[in-house]
C-alpha cells in the first residue's frame, strides 16, 4: 500500500511518463533528473534556480520513500496471512472425522495447484477490470458460503455446519477490522502524501518568479486534468 502512495506521489509531481520510457525503468536520481530538466525547460530556470528546485524534490523523494513498508514488514505480513490460514485450518480440524480431512487436505492441494497456474498464466498478460462490481457479501453470507465448499467436498453433518459456519463468521469479523485499520492506515498516508507534495509546491513557488509560478500552476493543472480523465476512461 505505501507502495503504491509513493508511486502516486512521484507520478502526482512528475507525470507517468517518468515511469516507462519505452519499457525502461528509471532510477529515483533519473526520475528526479528528467523532471528538473522538464522544468527548466518549461519555466526557463536559471542555474541557482534548478539546483534548488532539485534540492526539494530529493527532499521530497526522501520523505517519500519513508512511508514505503521495509522488506521486512512486507514478510511480516505475509507470515501473519499464512499464520491466519493455518489458525483456521486448526480451529476447523476438530470438527471433522478423519476421512474429511482428508478429502479437504486433497481438496486444498487442488486449489494450490490451481492458483499456482494462474499465477504463470497471468505472467506478461495486462489486467483487465471487470466492468461489473461483485455483490457484496454479509459476513454470515460469506461464513456460510464457505462452509458450503467444505460441505460440497466433505459432506458435512448440521451440526459440523454450525460449528464452521461460527468459526468462520468469527474469523471473518476478525479480518474486517484488520482491513478497516489497514483502510484507514491508507486514508492516513494518502493525506499525509498530499500534505508533502502541497508543501513541496509551496516552496517551489517560493524559488520561482511570479511569471514562472503563473506556468508551474498551469503545468499542475494540466496534470490534474489528464489524471482526471485517465480515472473517468477507466
Amino acid at each position: 500500500m505505501k507502495t503504491q502512495i509513493k508511486t502516486l506521489g512521484f507520478s502526482l509531481l512528475f507525470g507517468a511518463s517518468l515511469f516507462a520510457q519505452q519499457g525502461k525503468h528509471l532510477s529515483q536520481e533519473e526520475k528526479v533528473n528528467k523532471h528538473v530538466d522538464r522544468l527548466e525547460k518549461q519555466l526557463e530556470l536559471d542555474a541557482d534556480q534548478k539546483e534548488k528546485i532539485k534540492a526539494e524534490t530529493i527532499s521530497l523523494h526522501k520523505q517519500l520513500q519513508e512511508l514505503r513498508p521495509s522488506k521486512e514488514d512486507r514478510m511480516a505480513h505475509k507470515i501473519e496471512r499464512k499464520k491466519h490460514h493455518e489458525e483456521l485450518k486448526a480451529q476447523i480440524a476438530p470438527v471433522l472425522t478423519d476421512d474429511q480431512k482428508q478429502k479437504l487436505a486433497k481438496l486444498e492441494a487442488q486449489r494450490k495447484e490451481k492458483r499456482e497456474a494462474r499465477k504463470g498464466d497471468k505472467k506478461g498478460k495486462v489486467h483487465k477490470k471487470h466492468p461489473h462490481k461483485k455483490k457484496q457479501l454479509t459476513a454470515n453470507e460469506k461464513a456460510e458460503r464457505k462452509t458450503q465448499k467444505i460441505d460440497k467436498a466433505v459432506g458435512l453433518s448440521e451440526d459440523q455446519k454450525q460449528k464452521i459456519t461460527a468459526i468462520h463468521l468469527e474469523n471473518i469479523k476478525k479480518q474486517q477490522e484488520k482491513r478497516e485499520a489497514f483502510k484507514a492506515q491508507r486514508q492516513a498516508s494518502k493525506e499525509k502524501k498530499q500534505q508533502l507534495i502541497k508543501a513541496h509546491q509551496a516552496k517551489v513557488k517560493g524559488i520561482l518568479t511570479p511569471d514562472q509560478v503563473k506556468k508551474y500552476d498551469q503545468i499542475i493543472e494540466r496534470k490534474q486534468a489528464k489524471r482526471k480523465s485517465k480515472r473517468e476512461d477507466k
